[in-house]
């Protein structure tokens, strides 16, 4: 009876190890009590999880290396090349360019180096000569062990505008694939330090994506921001389809891919995008990246290691699954088209607007109120013929603001 009056006591109390340690000793326990009327329901508890490891009568016998050793060497072969030890850059170290498209600085006494990507001639679209000159750049950075962090910025108001004409017309035609140039995706992910993106101006596309794989990533607010792929008519490359999750969000990623809508940095920064949105980009960098510069390298390339060791199996995955996308979509005559009507329509723009400055026969005579005119055909052939900013335009009529045409 005395035991009887200790247990529903400790019961009542709920005097949970005492009562566990009773049951233990074999103390028969009336658990009703710690319920009252709502009894909890029974479950089954998993079981045993088996090691999933197959061991046939006669394998022993015949296998003359340890089990662990052989999957530890499945598992190095398996282990993929860093981009940095691929033939393609060992190629490129070798090759003699001209690197006047790349301009590289460095402070804090060689500890922070300043990549500024400054080709003029194709607004740092991505063409075969620029894609060369990056990957030659880095690669010599990737050698230099002073190095701590590394910024990656453009000119002007323009990081990179993604991929050139003739780019994207042999991946059309199926002379290349995205995958042809792993350093444009996985370069900077691959990279033992730290790289700062300061995508200080426009960028698009694949412009886009290069800047985000940095590991810091900073936007201008009044930069215009697109992932414009399906603008072409093709579906999302160069891990697009991961990265702009990662960095931006997946619901605004989700959007941007399939609009390929323009935005600008502060309307990212107003949806909630993950990464740093400011006004002053190289400024703010600098100051990450000195920062930086006084942690021990060691230490840098540990943690990044940690970090990027992890994406870069999510990556492949989504730049595999990218390609089967591509077979379907990038390599039809309505994305040709579409990729030749943008880039004609952006020169014929690009002429217009350099006619507005260039001084002509005319230019001191006419009334502001009288418009020079040129014909469609006219302005590709003046595009054809142009000289570094010289172009030369010829008139076919003008008209005043009445709509007199004067045939010239």
């Amino acid at each position: 009876q005395i035991g009887e009056t200790y247990l529903r006591e400790k019961l009542i109390n709920k005097e949970l190890e005492t009562l566990a340690q009773l049951w233990i000793k074999g103390i028969h326990i009336d658990w009703s009590l710690l319920y009252g009327d709502q009894l909890p329901n029974k479950i089954s508890l998993p079981t045993y999880p088996f090691a999933r490891e197959r061991y046939w009568h006669n394998s022993y016998s015949k296998q003359t290396t340890p089990l662990s050793k052989v999957a530890n060497k499945n598992n190095k072969a398996k282990k993929k090349v860093s981009i940095w030890n691929s033939k393609r850059l060992q190629d490129v170290g070798k090759a003699i360019v001209n690197m006047d498209d790349i301009k590289v600085s460095f402070l804090e006494n060689g500890t922070i180096a300043i990549v500024k990507i400054e080709s003029r001639r194709t607004k740092n679209m991505f063409d075969k000569q620029l894609v060369i000159n990056l990957e030659k750049t880095f690669l010599d950075l990737h050698k230099n062990k002073k190095l701590k962090v590394v910024i990656v910025t453009g000119y002007d108001n323009i990081f990179c505008l993604g991929g050139s004409q003739s780019l994207l017309q042999d991946i059309a035609s199926k002379n290349a694939r995205f995958s042809d140039i792993p350093f444009l995706y996985k370069g900077f992910l691959e990279f033992d330090i730290p790289i700062i993106s300061a995508i200080q101006g426009h960028a698009f596309g694949g412009g886009l994506l290069f800047g985000l794989y940095g590991d810091i990533v900073l936007m201008a607010e009044e930069s215009i921001y697109t992932a414009n792929f399906m603008k072409f008519g093709f579906t999302p490359g160069m891990g697009a389809t991961y990265i702009l999750g990662e960095k931006l969000g997946k619901p605004l990623a989700t959007e941007m891919m399939y609009t390929a809508k323009q935005l600008k940095g502060r309307e990212l920064k107003s949806r909630g995008a993950s990464v740093i949105i400011t006004k002053d980009v190289l400024k703010e960098a600098i100051l990450i990246a000195k920062d930086l510069s006084v942690k021990p390298r060691k230490s840098l390339e540990v943690l990044k290691s940690s970090f990027t060791s992890k994406l870069l199996p999510i990556l492949d995955q989504h730049v595999l699954e990218e390609e089967q996308m591509h077979e379907l979509t990038f390599h039809t005559d309505v994305v040709k088209s579409k990729i030749n009507a943008t880039f004609n329509h952006n020169s014929v723009s690009n002429l217009k607007s350099k006619q507005r400055n260039v001084p002509g026969k005319f230019s001191k005579k006419l009334d502001s109120k009288i418009s020079l005119l040129t014909t469609p055909e006219e302005s590709k052939k003046n595009i054809d013929q142009r000289e570094g900013y010289e172009i030369k335009v010829s008139l076919e009529s003008i008209s005043n603001k009445e709509g007199n045409i004067i045939k010239l």
